[in-house]
């Protein structure tokens, strides 16, 4: 009886292991693939001659405002339902930083461009030159 119990007890431990060895083997796949999806797209564009502007940086601003403001709701959704503080923390944390994204995407848009000019860069050497 002591012999079919442990056999048992050893077939629930075997699968119990077998889910998570299992999540752990499909992220491990998923890192691979991305960490060669990445290369791949750095070898595509690292010679592109393209460049970026105003308007782009502008709109990457927004979406990372709301993309900020998404996870601090979501976060401190988190945190009233599971009251931990370090949801708490990160909730606001993240619900700080869609105000300095905001700002930053207002004042370097062009469509403030007269209301918020910006003060020309500095051509001392070291700060804001470029090395000759």
């Amino acid at each position: 009886m002591a012999s079919l119990n442990a056999a048992v007890r050893q077939t629930e431990e075997t699968d119990s292991e077998t889910p998570s060895r299992q999540h752990s083997c499909a992220r491990f796949l998923a890192y691979c693939g991305l960490s060669v999806g990445l290369v791949a797209l750095y070898a595509l564009l690292a010679n592109s001659d393209w460049r970026g502007g105003t308007q782009l940086h502008t709109i990457s601003e927004v979406v990372a405002t709301l993309v900020a403001l998404i996870v601090g709701i979501l976060a401190l959704t988190r945190y009233y339902t599971k009251k931990s503080n370090s949801h708490l923390f990160i909730g606001t944390a993240f619900l700080g930083t869609p105000f300095l994204d905001g700002y930053h995407a207002i004042v370097t848009s062009t469509a403030f461009d007269q209301l918020f000019p910006s003060a020309p860069l500095q051509t001392r050497r070291g700060v804001g030159a470029l090395p000759s």
